[in-house]
């Protein structure tokens, strides 16, 4: 009798054990059970969960994690699709910091709209930049842009970085709580603001064309004043070929009209 006993109670603990499935909820996230029957109601904080074994059937509880702790995204408005200031396209770095809702609603929204990513062990994770991805990257992008196209010099923004800074925070909240979306916007920040690239060169040979035009005219002027300018000018050359030269450069200065034969 005392042996069966022994092994009843060594065939319970086993059975116990066998119908434990452990999972640990890291800190940052919170996570809720998906039965075989649909969602249960109760949110799980970070620890240990048992979401119990495999059924006979096949079927089994699994968890889903959120992720609860903030994230950094960067939008980046670059040359193809910069943020015109004027007529201008200018490249800007933008960053977004935020969190998932803390309203428990908009956290059911998440876990029942808001595609899981799997991981092991019967468990999936979604991620604050994947709500962010699905729900608001679109219309922060817009907000962004038609926030700052109301400025035609990008130099006001430059020199007010922290005044534009709180505005784009302030209108991009906005947005997201009246569109419902799931997220918390903490703060936004313009890290970077900068001529696209391609139009800066531009406009560098543009002004370079536009010296040199001037330069002719200025020659041209000269001329029909005085016919020598010519020759000055053509010393002041010279001299200048000399200064910028990287080896020994040797000018010879000649009155005749000749070239002259260095042989």
């Amino acid at each position: 009798m005392k042996l069966l006993t022994t092994l009843l109670t060594a065939s319970l603990l086993l059975l116990t054990a066998c119908n434990e499935h452990i999972i640990q909820i890291p800190a940052g996230f919170i996570a809720k059970k998906l039965e075989p029957t649909g969602w249960n109601k109760t949110t799980i904080d970070a620890g240990q969960i048992d979401i119990g074994p495999t059924n006979n059937d096949g079927t089994s509880t699994s968890l889903v994690l959120l992720q609860i702790n903030s994230i950094t995204e960067k939008e980046q408005f670059t040359d193809n699709n910069g943020i015109v200031f004027g007529k201008t396209p200018i490249v800007v770095d933008v960053y977004i910091r935020m969190i998932v809702s803390q309203n428990d609603t908009m956290r059911d929204l998440i876990f029942s709209t808001i595609n899981a990513k799997p991981n092991q062990d019967r468990t999936s994770i979604i991620s604050t930049q994947s709500v962010y991805i699905e729900t608001a990257k679109p219309k922060i992008r817009n907000t962004i842009r038609a926030v700052l196209q109301k400025y035609n010099d990008p130099d006001t923004v430059r020199k007010n970085l922290q005044y534009f800074n709180q505005l784009l925070t302030t209108e991009i909240a906005k947005q997201i709580k009246d569109a419902n979306i799931p997220l918390e916007i903490l703060d936004v920040s313009i890290s970077n603001i900068m001529q696209n690239q391609t139009i800066n060169q531009a406009e560098n040979n543009l002004n370079a064309a536009k010296a040199e035009i001037e330069t002719i005219k200025q020659l041209g002027e000269q001329l029909q004043k005085n016919p020598q300018y010519l020759e000055k000018y053509k010393i002041d050359k010279q001299l200048e070929m000399v200064q910028t030269a990287k080896t020994n450069v040797t000018i010879i200065i000649s009155d005749s009209k000749s070239p002259i034969n260095l042989k």
